[in-house]
Formats: structure tokens, C-alpha cells, sequence
């Protein structure tokens, strides 16, 4: 392979790594350059497809950090947080202690595309997002329940306790 189809490649390599959907036959994966095809400008088209879609406000959508927004509530005894997570899989959602801090990890499957419409505006987007959380309590110990519904992570910890006893390191949890 040539240094040309090697670049090509890797032009449509990341338009597929930066839009999330994989290049189907004939659409704009190319033949190996030949004497009949002018190996500069099939890249220069290449390079200017991958622009187009970069710049669209759809891909530029998709492509901005996921930030649960998140709610908290606390009583004499526990704290109450809630993120909202629609479209995540329990099993897609990780939760970590590490200090005073709970990290909430996980991962949302973008959503399907319908053929039929072009995208105008996407702001349900699917991608990696970590919420980072501090709490104030000097040592949060192993009591923390979570459970996901309707699209809403609940986490519950109880406040500290004088005298109680804590585990050290850092605890991980996932979803109910």
C-alpha cells in the first residue's frame, strides 16, 4: 500500500472514530489509487467530507462531554443523590469511592439513526461521561446502596457517624 491509500485509510478511519458509524461498502471507503484515479484529489474530496461532517452541528453534538445533571438531598442520617442517566444500562454504570469523593462512570449507547430523516439538532447523545461528586464526610464507608430506574441514578450513603468504623482504599460499586 502506498502512502496515499495508507493516508486515505486513515481519513476514513477517523471520520469513523469521530462520528461513531462505520463507512458501508460504496459509500466513501476507496479502491487501492490506480493509474485512473487522481490519487491527491480523491483525498482532497476525502478530507473535505470528513470536514463537512465534523462541522456539522450534529456531529459537533455528539461530540461535546456528557454531563448527568445531578440533584442532592440529605436528612439527619444519609445523603441522597440522583443523576439523571436515560438511556444507560446498569451494567454500563460504575460507581467508585476514592476519599470524600464518589466517581460516577458509565456509558451510553448512541442512539439509532432512521435512514429516512437527516439529523438537524441531537442533543441525546451516547459516548463515555464521569460525574465526580464531593461529599461532605470525612470517610465514607461501605453503606452506600444505589439502585437505576427510569432512567434515574439513585445513590444513598449515610452521613458519618463519631465512633463508627471505616474501611480504607476506595470501594466500587455498580448500579442495582
Amino acid at each position: 500500500m502506498n502512502i496515499v491509500d495508507e493516508t486515505i485509510s486513515q481519513v476514513e478511519r477517523l471520520y469513523e472514530n469521530v462520528t461513531g458509524k462505520s463507512i458501508k461498502d460504496g459509500e466513501m471507503r476507496h479502491e487501492p489509487v490506480s493509474a485512473e484515479i487522481d490519487p491527491i484529489a480523491l483525498l482532497n474530496v476525502r478530507l473535505d467530507h470528513l470536514l463537512q461532517l465534523i462541522e456539522s452541528p450534529a456531529t459537533q453534538t455528539q461530540l461535546a462531554p456528557i454531563n448527568p445533571p445531578l440533584s442532592a438531598w440529605e436528612n439527619e442520617t444519609h445523603y441522597l443523590l440522583r443523576l439523571e442517566v436515560p438511556g444507560v444500562e446498569k451494567e454500563d454504570i460504575d460507581i467508585s469511592l476514592r476519599g470524600n469523593m464518589i466517581v460516577v462512570t458509565g456509558k451510553r449507547k448512541p442512539m439509532s439513526l432512521d435512514k429516512e430523516f437527516q439529523p438537524r439538532w441531537i442533543e441525546f447523545t451516547g459516548g463515555v461521561f464521569q460525574r465526580v461528586i464531593n461529599v461532605p464526610v470525612s470517610n465514607i464507608n461501605s453503606e452506600i446502596n444505589s439502585n437505576l430506574k427510569n432512567g434515574v441514578l439513585e445513590i444513598t450513603l449515610p452521613k458519618h457517624v463519631a465512633g463508627s468504623t471505616t474501611k480504607s482504599g476506595s470501594k466500587k460499586d455498580k448500579a442495582q
